[in-house]
């Protein structure tokens, strides 16, 4: 006999996980390296919310742009998802930049292209994925995730975006 909610749980991990991710770093005079941080939050296929799948982390390394910030949040959600046996991936992101890299409509910047290389290698453990570009205003619970990342390190601070 088979137990119906473990069978449920092995179910929904067949499905279409949804990842949002976003990154961003502290406004800065044009091309300094400043504070970068990242967010994501993880849903099962029902979109309910993972258990921890909402995460912030202030990132260890100054950033030049915003788009690193963004690749962090990138790799952090898609190892997250890989320690949960997650095996179908829908990436939602913000940044075109970021989304048209990975898949391959535009060639990475030469400081994007590790990035974009380690992307490619952490998709590779999945069975399918899919990464696709959401307006600002549709990705609020990772913009919240950079934010109170900031919030949490240095109070409050004035973000800024991917494009």
């Amino acid at each position: 006999m088979t137990d119906e909610s473990t069978e449920d749980r092995t179910e929904l991990k067949k499905g279409l996980y949804l990842l949002k991710i976003d990154g961003g770093k502290k406004a800065s005079a044009a091309g300094d390296r400043a504070l970068g941080a990242y967010g994501f939050v993880l849903s099962d296929p029902t979109g309910k919310g993972m258990p921890d799948g909402q995460q912030g982390k202030l990132l260890e390394q100054p950033v030049g742009d915003p788009h690193s910030a963004e690749y962090e949040g990138l790799l952090a959600g898609l190892e997250f998802a890989r320690q949960r046996d997650i095996q179908y991936i829908a990436v939602f992101s913000d940044s075109r930049t970021l989304v048209n890299q990975v898949n391959l409509l535009w060639k990475s910047s030469n400081h994007l292209t590790e990035y974009c290389s380690r992307a490619s290698d952490a998709f590779a453990g999945f069975k399918g994925w899919q990464v696709s570009w959401i307006p600002r205003k549709w990705n609020d619970q990772a913009d919240g995730e950079v934010r109170r990342a900031f919030q949490d390190a240095a109070g409050p601070a004035e973000v800024e975006h991917a494009d």
